[in-house]
């Protein structure tokens, strides 16, 4: 089969959040299979997005994002990509 020029979909992985539950900081790491642009969500249990956490492009390989959620309430959040492919990671935020 002749695949050039098909549109290969790009692959974007939220690996882990450590710790969590977590006081007021948790480390994520991602990891993403080329260049692409990327718009990470921080959403309450709702789906309302309370934060975004990263906008803009990544290069290929693993990130990580270090979240400060001090002025945040208790509570459970989701971290999501924009993308709807992309399953969401649940946070929970304890005092």
């Amino acid at each position: 089969a002749n695949h050039k020029g098909a549109i290969i979909p790009s692959h974007l992985a939220i690996e882990s959040a450590f710790p969590n539950p977590f006081n007021a900081m948790t480390t994520v790491q991602l990891t993403v299979d080329r260049e692409q642009s990327v718009e990470l969500l921080l959403t309450d249990l709702l789906g309302r997005t309370v934060a975004t956490v990263h906008s803009g492009a990544l290069s290929p390989g693993h990130h990580t994002i270090t979240l400060s959620l001090s002025g945040y309430p208790t509570g459970t959040y989701w971290l999501r990509s924009s993308s709807a492919t992309l399953p969401a990671r649940r946070l929970i935020l304890l005092r």
